[in-house]
């Protein structure tokens, strides 16, 4: 564990679809919430296998709101994202004891918008 894996290494195709962005809130070192919003997490779609994501980044500003996504998928568009520096970085979670990824990236950019 503790090893990052290139997105190219996992995803055949780095381009993916956006469904959602949500706030990403941050915790302590015990572990408790601290109600700081410390970034954002992006539930998108790999557009070659399907498997739906959610990968964070730790950025709150940033190019595209959730209600401007939702407003864009309302009207029928698409929009099509690719990651800076994305990541998966697999941690062993004990709840349910088992290694489980955690996708990571520094940013994110809009490459196309479909109709």
């Amino acid at each position: 564990l503790n090893k990052l894996i290139p997105f190219n290494f996992i995803f055949a195709n780095c381009l993916f679809l956006i469904l959602s962005i949500k706030d990403t809130y941050g915790y302590d070192k015990d572990g408790n919430p601290t109600g700081e919003i410390v970034g954002k997490t992006l539930t998108c779609v790999d557009l070659v296998n399907f498997e739906q994501i959610k990968v964070k980044i730790p950025k709150t500003n940033i190019e595209i709101t959730n209600e401007e996504l939702l407003e864009a998928r309302e009207n029928g568009k698409r929009i099509f994202i690719e990651f800076d520096n994305p990541f998966v970085k697999p941690y062993w979670n004990s709840n349910s004891k088992s290694v489980e990824d955690s996708f990571i990236a520094d940013d994110f950019h809009i490459v196309e918008s479909e109709l």
